[in-house]
Parts: C-alpha cells; sequence; structure tokens
C-alpha cells in the first residue's frame, strides 16, 4: 500500500491488489473499520491500482497512519444489492428446469474422472451445484464440457457470473477452451460492460454498448494519463523555476557583498586621499620651517660677515692711521 497527498483532501492510494468494485470500498486502519462517512472513491485505475479518495471532513486517523496500516477492504455486498434488484424487476420471469438436458459429455476434452462426474451431473439433473478450489478445471473444462454439449445440440447457453471481472474470466476460460474443440467464436457474444482486456482481445464478441463503454473507459484512462503527464510537466517547470530562483537568489548574495566590498574600497580610498592631503600639508609645513630656519641662519651669517668686515675695515684704518703719525 502506497499513500500520497495529491492536493487538499484528495489521497491516492496505489494497491498491492486489484479492486472489484471501487465504490463499494471500506478502509481498515490498525485493524479498526472506518466509517465510510469519512471519505469517498473518485477514481479507480485497474491497470495501475490506484485508488483516489477524497476525504469528506477532518480524519486525523487516516492523515497521520503509516501506508502500511492501512488495508483496502472490498465490501461484497453490492453483488447481493444488484441480485435483489434483478429479482425485483425479473423474478416472475425465472422458472427453475424441470428436465435434465439429458446430453452426454463430449469425448474430446480430456477430463479427469471427477471432471467427467461433474460434468455429467450438469447434464443429467435439472439443477447442479458444483465446488471446487481454484485449479481444479471448473471452468476451462467442466464449464466449457457442458457449454459445448448444449450448442452442439442446437441449444442457447446463458452464462451469469457475480461481477463483470468474473464473467470475464468465465468467457476467456470458455472461448479458449471452445475455440479448440471446433465451437466458432462467433457462438459467444458478451453481454454488459466487459473490461478493457477482455474487450481487446475479444472486440467482435462484445456487444456495441459494451464496446462503447470499453471505449468511454479508454477515453478516461487517456485523460487520466494525461493530467498526470501535464501534471509531471508542472512539476518539472516548478522544479527549473526552483532552481532558477536558488541561482537568482545566489546572484543576489553576491551582488550585495561585492557591492559592500566595492563601497569598503571606497572608503578605504577616500580615507587614503585624506591621509595624502594631510601627509602633503605636514611636509609642506615642515618644508616652509626649514626654509625660514636656513633664511635666518643666512640672515644672521651675512650680518656676521658684514659685521666681521666693518670691524676688519676699522681695524686697518686704525693701524694705517697709527703708522701715519708714527711717521711724522
Amino acid at each position: 500500500m502506497g499513500k500520497v497527498h495529491i492536493g487538499e483532501d484528495v489521497w491516492q492510494l496505489r494497491l498491492n491488489k486489484g479492486l472489484r468494485n471501487a465504490d463499494e470500498v471500506r478502509i481498515r486502519i490498525g485493524g479498526q473499520l472506518q466509517d465510510t462517512a469519512f471519505y469517498k472513491p473518485v477514481e479507480y485505475d485497474p491497470d495501475t491500482k490506484v485508488l483516489v479518495i477524497k476525504l469528506t471532513g477532518p480524519w486525523p486517523a487516516f492523515v497521520t497512519a503509516h501506508q502500511n496500516s492501512i488495508v483496502i477492504v472490498s465490501d461484497m455486498k453490492f453483488i447481493v444489492a444488484r441480485v435483489k434488484q434483478w429479482f425485483h424487476n425479473f423474478g416472475n420471469l425465472l422458472q427453475m428446469p424441470a428436465q435434465p438436458a439429458g446430453l452426454q459429455p463430449p469425448a474430446n476434452f480430456n477430463l479427469t474422472g471427477q471432471q467427467t462426474a461433474a460434468v455429467s451431473a450438469i447434464l443429467g439433473q435439472p439443477v447442479s451445484f458444483v465446488w471446487g478450489p481454484p485449479g481444479t478445471g471448473k471452468t476451462k473444462k467442466v464449464l466449457a464440457a457442458s457449454v459445448v454439449a448444449h450448442v452442439r445440440a442446437g441449444n442457447t447457453v446463458m452464462v451469469l457470473a457475480p461481477t463483470n471481472n468474473a464473467l470475464d474470466l468465465a468467457m476467456t476460460g470458455l472461448i479458449e477452451s471452445c475455440r479448440g474443440v471446433g465451437v466458432a467464436l462467433d457462438r459467444f457474444i458478451r453481454l454488459g460492460t466487459p473490461g478493457h482486456l477482455f474487450a481487446a482481445k475479444y472486440p467482435e464478441q462484445c456487444e456495441v454498448r459494451g464496446i462503447q463503454v470499453a471505449l468511454e473507459a479508454a477515453h478516461t484512462r487517456m485523460r487520466r494519463l494525461e493530467r498526470h503527464r501535464s501534471y509531471l510537466v508542472c512539476l518539472s517547470e516548478a522544479q527549473e523555476m526552483e532552481v532558477i530562483s536558488q541561482m537568482l537568489s545566489n546572484y543576489s548574495t553576491n551582488l550585495h557583498a561585492k557591492l559592500e566590498l566595492d563601497r569598503l574600497i571606497d572608503e578605504d580610498s577616500q580615507a587614503i586621499a585624506h591621509l595624502q592631503v594631510r601627509a602633503s600639508q605636514v611636509f609642506n609645513r615642515l618644508l616652509g620651517g626649514v626654509t625660514g630656519a636656513n633664511q635666518e641662519i643666512n640672515d644672521q651669517w651675512t650680518r656676521h660677515y658684514h659685521n666681521l668686515e666693518a670691524r676688519k675695515g676699522s681695524a686697518f684704518e686704525l693701524i694705517r692711521c697709527g703708522s701715519t703719525h708714527s711717521g711724522r
């Protein structure tokens, strides 16, 4: 059992076995049979064994249940209801046979002793009941041999079964067995609504209404597959959009980091430019101070030099004057 939530209150259940009638399913959770008021079947695909149900209200027991604890039970009450309705409509037309058919089992069926006894009872009694476990040849041997005996005698035989699936299985077994002993396929007609497998294998044995219903069922499956394909396309597009969104998010993050880095670089550049201006101003002040000091030193040196020259001139003048006085 697989359980998948496909939207709102709609769930998809993938079954291990097929259903006879999806409208009469019951759900058991953890061994407890659940009330049908909680859900209703929406769609069933016999090919994939997928049942779609819609919850009619809050149902936490189902929503929280593990898929392995959920069991789908096929309620066979619908068969009883159909039989009761049929008897109500046509019961007055039924008459139990008063005389046996008086026919003999066909000789070319290779029946076992028990199978021969069962066929003899069917053909030799007005009413018979044959029981046997699966695989004992009830359909392909006992029923087929009895039908062939009646067909060869020119009689018409009606084969009934409780469900469409059971009737398809019985008709398939009859056709295969009878065709092997020379009974033409045009002697068989499948009334009602055949399954798609039977309709595909024996289309000429199905009445027109049955073929139409089978075609409608095929169209329904095609629409279901188309919806599933559209869902997968949308899912793929959504996943692609998610990847693109993630890429854009990463790009936005990287762009924001780059802009932040550019801002820091710009701030650092402005700070460096400011420091360069300040350094230039300090250097100019220092340079101006050094130039002024040099000028002052030069001025003082020049002043001292002139003073020294003046004194030297005065000294020479004194010496010269002293020499002149001595000569006199």
